[in-house]
């Protein structure tokens, strides 16, 4: 019988939380859409490929339910026969798994499941028989792999050693979707730092043979984190991702939090990870404490000798003295000079600024430039780097006060590291505490006169070091050679606002990578120094200039909040599996979920700016600024 024409199959489809994955597609599209990639497969477009994909599943548990989903997953590949392999703990795991499988009744003729094979532990004589396979992934207990995985991996031809894909976590009983993570090619600072792929990536089976460690275990306790810290260092290993969310985790791991993961990480491999960075010559390793999110943090060797901070402002002494102060009580072992731009200032406040910093400028710590025109935040800066010593630049608004002590110290050492292009920190709004790290790009369409990128506020992210798109110029550290490769900052397109936008855009079509030290933290009151002003030409202008960043946005790390809140307004199709329901209480929310969780105002808010009257209206520049106001202020 022909693929997806078995009822079984078709029921076993319906079983799985595939609603997000799809989008909400009918399911007769869906299935047609399966269909045409086994066509594609048995039509030979993608001859040279057979035997794309190996999986290795690892028994956590006795077989049940969970396990049976994850066999399914397998036989619904649209890309042919899966090679499946059950990895137990020892032999009478092996034994009753084998057991358990003799008693499944799923009819080979209904849906092709091939040779399941049991093996104990991930030895390196059986790992050598995966070199028939190109590419291997690894499933936890009750996983499931997306029926497309096969077709994605065979499209890119071997293009790609390790190929990252999204992931969705159904809730506990597997009603609806808890959240949906993008998994980029990630930079290697950010892999570095935490598992952020956990098992969400394909690997060429050459390097599953050629480990040295063990796998199986390493899957289970360290999420695979080792492995990929193994495979950085292999410079012929290449990367590459796909867009679609493959890993549908299994349900009763919707508790797990991403904290917990990098902390699980760690745990039994602390010495491993000590003596991995104690052989590096880029990167110091230092431990967090038990109750930080991070279990470690990396600051590169080579710290920068001279550092510029620059504060621009126009009265208002009282916060600029906060600001300079925070920055000249930094713990730095080269030296630091503070360039504060004075954009016609009183003479009264000018005053108050000098006797407040008497000392410092004495002392030559506190230099004061005159920029005697109409204010112009793009002109000031690159008039105070110009009048500046560093080698690294720290740009810091005047309503900006740096709260980590060793804060410059280890933005200037990632700022002259090779690749980064700017170095930012937790950034918190001291009004509401809300916190950001980092701009990420925005995923979801929006209109043409709105900004381009979005503070990157998911709270399961924001603590940790991670890859970011930019880092605001409210707090961030630049190298004076990549500020001048660059370009500078431009003060006549972005004279005040999206300056660091514009920036963050050329660095990034330079091959650079930005980086948010989420462990270290800055205050910023938004709008306290320079108020708010009509900036949508800069965001016109941004879309006209950097066409590519739209495409740029698929490739970030983010939780993709569009993808979850479409799946919050289908219906709950887990009645549609031949299986029973679960009957496990639902666990406690993760912080992930309480990031995404979104008060009434809020939705009702959302509600309204989604019906036809107002989407028509809103297409008005005038109207949707006012409603854009007039949300802001509901919801915070």
């Amino acid at each position: 019988m022909s693929y997806l024409e078995a009822e079984v199959e078709l029921a076993a489809l319906r079983a799985m939380p595939l609603d997000s994955a799809y989008r909400g597609v009918p399911f007769d599209r869906l299935v047609k859409r399966l269909k045409e990639e086994r066509n594609l497969a048995g039509g030979g477009e993608t001859a040279g490929v057979a035997n794309a994909l190996a999986v290795v599943v690892l028994i956590e548990q006795a077989p049940d339910d969970a396990l049976r989903a994850t066999l399914e997953s397998m036989a619904l590949q649209s890309f042919g026969p899966t090679r499946c392999i059950l990895v137990a703990g020892d032999t009478d795991q092996a034994e009753a798994a084998r057991g358990w499988l003799a008693k499944l009744k799923l009819a080979p003729g209904n849906i092709a499941l091939g040779d399941i094979e049991v093996w104990v532990g991930l030895e390196a004589a059986q790992r050598a028989t995966l070199s028939r396979q190109r590419m291997v992934t690894f499933l936890r207990h009750g996983d499931r792999l997306h029926p497309s995985a096969g077709t994605a991996l065979a499209k890119l031809r071997g293009s790609a050693a390790v190929v990252a894909w999204g992931e969705l976590q159904p809730s506990a009983d597997g009603s609806k979707l808890q959240w949906a993570q993008r998994n980029p090619v990630l930079d290697t600072h950010a892999l570095q730092h935490w598992p952020y792929l956990r098992n969400a990536f394909a690997v060429e089976s050459k390097w599953v043979i050629q480990y040295p460690g063990d796998l199986a275990r390493e899957a289970l306790r360290n999420h695979l984190h080792l492995f990929q810290l193994w495979l950085l260092q292999k410079a012929d290993v290449t990367r590459g991702s796909v867009q679609e969310p493959l890993l549908i985790r299994a349900n009763h791991r919707a508790a797990e939090d991403l904290a917990g993961v990098a902390r699980a990480a760690f745990e039994d491999y602390a010495d491993a990870y000590v003596e991995i960075f104690r052989q590096s010559k880029a990167f110091e390793l230092k431990l967090l404490p038990g109750d930080s999110p991070a279990p470690y943090y990396l600051v590169p060797r080579v710290a920068s000798a001279v550092v510029s901070v620059i504060i621009p402002f126009r009265d208002k002494p009282d916060l600029t003295v906060k600001a300079a102060r925070s920055a000249l009580a930094q713990n730095f072992s080269g030296y630091l000079e503070v360039v504060l731009v004075d954009n016609q200032s009183t003479a009264e406040s000018l005053t108050q600024l000098r006797s407040a910093l008497a000392r410092e400028f004495d002392g030559g710590r506190c230099k004061l430039i005159a920029y005697n025109k109409p204010f112009n935040h793009s002109a000031q800066c690159n008039l105070a780097v110009a009048e500046s010593l560093g080698d690294v630049i720290v740009f810091l608004n005047n309503d900006a006060i740096i709260q980590s002590p060793n804060a410059v110290q280890e933005m200037a050492a990632w700022a002259a590291a090779p690749g980064v292009g700017s170095v930012g920190v937790r950034m918190v709004n001291p009004a509401d505490q809300q916190e950001t790290a980092g701009m990420s790009l925005r995923l979801q369409p929006t209109a043409y006169f709105d900004s381009i990128v979005e503070e990157a506020s998911d709270a399961c992210f924001t603590p940790f070091v991670r890859e970011v798109f930019g880092n605001t110029f409210a707090c961030a550290a630049v190298s004076r050679a990549t500020f001048m490769e660059a370009g500078r900052l431009d003060p006549v397109s972005f004279p005040n606002g999206y300056n660091d936008v514009d920036f963050a855009c050329r660095v990034n079509l330079l091959g650079l990578r930005s980086v948010s030290l989420g462990h270290l933290c800055a205050t910023h009151t938004p709008g306290a120094s320079r108020g708010r002003v009509d900036e949508a030409p800069q965001k016109t202008l941004l879309r006209s200039l950097y066409p590519q960043m739209t495409a740029m946005a698929l490739d970030e790390l983010k939780l993709d909040t569009v993808l979850t809140e479409r799946a919050k307004q289908l219906p709950v199709t887990a009645g549609t599996s031949p299986l029973p329901p679960r009957v496990t209480p639902t666990p406690p929310l993760p912080s992930v979920t309480e990031a995404e969780q979104r008060p009434l105002p809020k939705r009702l808010a959302q509600r309204l700016a989604e019906t036809p009257f107002m989407q028509r209206a809103l297409r008005n520049p005038t109207i949707y600024r006012l409603v854009r106001s007039t949300y802001k202020l509901i919801v915070r």
